[in-house]
């Protein structure tokens, strides 16, 4: 083999599969949060640290709320990766559909009795009078937007896993610029306080999903409405059982965090709520970050599922906790030096102060570590079907968390905050025994992962460099692999030539004259249930979007010297070539058999 001919498999694409996936991600996410961080701003310094605790207080409503398009919405998500990632559009389209038309209509019928009920229900969830009654205002006019927010939790992760993550990223934004001048409107401006702040938010979940309708329509995507091909029921039990971890959750997160502000109120007083409502802003800044990189995993994740691509879910895995670290230092190192300025920017009272707002922020930023491993670990849990790792790595944070903070309260009112590092350190390390456990009994998954091991000898796996030297190692690599796998005669010599076509294409055009670039070059064979052998080739490459499938009719009335004879004759010989542009990358998956 060439020397210049890199054996195995890099991280160049997946690098970069990873990063344009995550910044708009990230950027989607950081948008959908800053309309809860920017009404928690406007609230706390132009209305009262009361009004923003009002929303705080509403969170284990709104978490109980949240299960069911997590639970449904994000079932279908990793669902819908998958099916993308064995090329299954119809079955994309089925399971987009279900849950379109599911989240839709369970909005609906959420928001009416919200509205109606919702004095009683924000009275059971604190016990302050003003507080309940600054979240009974906010509650009515959020209802209205349920609908809204249900559909937009699909469409976004569906719209991301087919291939344009940027485009979600800018509906958010735009989004997110909305809420902020209508808060300023709203808030500021017309003096409409704790409703006005619902208003922009309603709006702005309704000017999501026009705008997201407007991207459906645009493209021509994996999905369509009202495709569910009669497997309505089906669809939905199997995307319920995906999402079982994400509803158990907030399920359990529901409770709990009703019954901490429970024991902070009881413990701490008012003030005790305000401190513990800065505390969970933070946590969401913490929270964005991570989640978008487990909307990454998942997405991403699925999608090397589908294609049986473990190395590169394993890749994938390494570099996201890589990512994760210099964010989480930076994050824990700027609470740990400088709380007062989160406090400062949440509106924090000067009897906040005097409570000890500063020393409970600090000692609540250790939670940080710990978690955030715990919480970047379960969406890979999930793709890897490991359902009661995942419910369990995703449920016990929450209970972990109340009986530390109770516990420690026993011992002193100012000790409650340090229920939280030590409950989910202890998480942390239940985790990581139960995965090592799992390992022991299945040698062939990685302990800190639970990824299995790929087969080297079923799948060959390489880096390609830009150089046409090396195009003789490559050929006599397949050739061998072929070989070992049975497969030779025609079938192999078909194999061989579609894949020379194709790699000498991406070596003379799809270069960017990187040091370090590569694309990858991956091949399997499968067998039927007769026997017969089907040699599946995929190649991925990061230049620009080149679809090297053919028309043949429509080619063969072209000028002779118009035609791409080269390409004309792999779409000839080829059983099936697909293409696929997402992420920035080409895809191209041929089937011979």
């Amino acid at each position: 083999m060439s020397g210049s001919m890199i054996p195995g498999r890099n991280n160049y694409l997946m690098s970069r599969t990873l990063r344009h996936y995550l910044l708009a991600a990230v950027m989607t996410l950081l948008s959908q949060q800053l309309v809860c961080i920017t009404d928690a701003v406007v609230l706390g310094n132009f209305v009262s640290s009361e009004a923003m605790s009002s929303i705080n207080v509403l969170n284990p409503l709104l978490s109980l709320i949240a299960t069911f398009y997590i639970c449904i919405g994000g079932g279908a998500s990793i669902r819908f990766s998958r099916m993308i990632g064995r090329r299954d559009y119809m079955g994309a389209k089925s399971v987009f559909s279900v849950a379109v038309l599911t989240l839709g209509l369970g909005g609906l019928l959420m928001a009416v009795p919200l509205m109606l009920l919702g004095g009683g229900i924000t009275k059971l969830l604190c016990s302050d009078g003003t507080i309940s009654a600054l979240s009974n205002e906010y509650l009515f006019i959020y209802a209205l937007g349920l609908p809204f927010l249900f559909v937009n939790f699909i469409m976004a992760s569906s719209i991301s896993a087919e291939g344009k993550p940027k485009a979600v990223s800018k509906v958010t934004l735009l989004a997110n610029l909305l809420n902020a001048a209508l808060d300023i409107l709203f808030v500021c401006i017309l003096d409409w306080g704790i409703q006005g702040a619902a208003l922009a938010t309603t709006l702005c979940n309704f000017f999501m999903v026009l705008m997201y309708w407007r991207i459906i329509r645009r493209f021509e995507n994996s999905y369509s409405l009202l495709d569910g091909k009669g497997r309505y029921k089906e669809h939905l039990v199997e995307s319920a059982r995906e999402g079982m971890p994400g509803f158990t959750n907030n399920i359990i997160g529901s409770f709990v965090f009703y019954l901490l502000n429970t024991v902070i109120l009881t413990a701490l007083g008012t003030e005790g709520i305000n401190i513990w409502s800065v505390c969970m802003q933070v946590y969401i800044i913490v929270l964005l970050v991570v989640s978008g990189m487990n909307s990454a995993s998942i997405t991403i994740g699925g999608l090397l599922y589908g294609e049986n691509d473990m190395k590169g879910l394993s890749m994938l895995h390494t570099l996201v906790f890589k990512l994760w670290l210099v964010p989480l230092a930076v994050l824990v190192f700027l609470t740990l030096l400088w709380p007062g300025a989160f406090l400062a920017m949440f509106g924090a009272s000067p009897q906040m102060y005097e409570a000890g707002a500063e020393r409970a922020l600090r000692i609540f930023a250790l939670s940080f570590v710990p978690l955030s491993f715990v919480m970047l670990q379960i969406p890979f849990l999930q793709i890897l079907k490991h359902y009661s790792l995942a419910v369990y790595a995703s449920s016990t944070p929450f209970i972990l968390g109340l009986a530390g903070a109770y516990v420690c309260s026993l011992i002193s009112p100012e000790a409650l905050w340090w229920g939280f590092p030590l409950a989910f350190a202890l998480l942390c390390s239940s985790l990581w025994i139960s995965m090592f456990l799992i390992h022991l009994k299945k040698p062939g998954v990685s302990a800190l992962t639970l990824i299995p091991k790929q087969d080297e000898r079923k799948i060959l796996d390489m880096s390609v460099p830009y150089d046409m030297d090396g195009l003789s190692g490559i050929l006599d690599a397949i050739t061998e692999f072929l070989k070992d796998n049975g497969v030779e005669g025609a079938k192999a010599n078909t194999s061989i030539l579609i894949t020379e076509e194709l790699v000498v294409n991406i070596i003379r055009f799809a270069s960017k004259n990187r040091e370090n670039q590569r694309f990858d070059l991956r091949m399997s064979v499968t067998s039927d249930s007769d026997g017969q052998r089907t040699v599946i080739t995929s190649i991925h490459d990061d230049g620009k979007a080149f679809d090297p499938t053919l028309n043949l009719e429509e080619e063969e009335r072209k000028p002779v010297l118009d035609r791409k004879l080269g390409l004309r004759i792999i779409n000839k010989m080829g059983s099936e070539i697909i293409y696929k542009y997402m992420y920035g990358q080409n895809t191209v998956i041929v089937k011979v058999k």
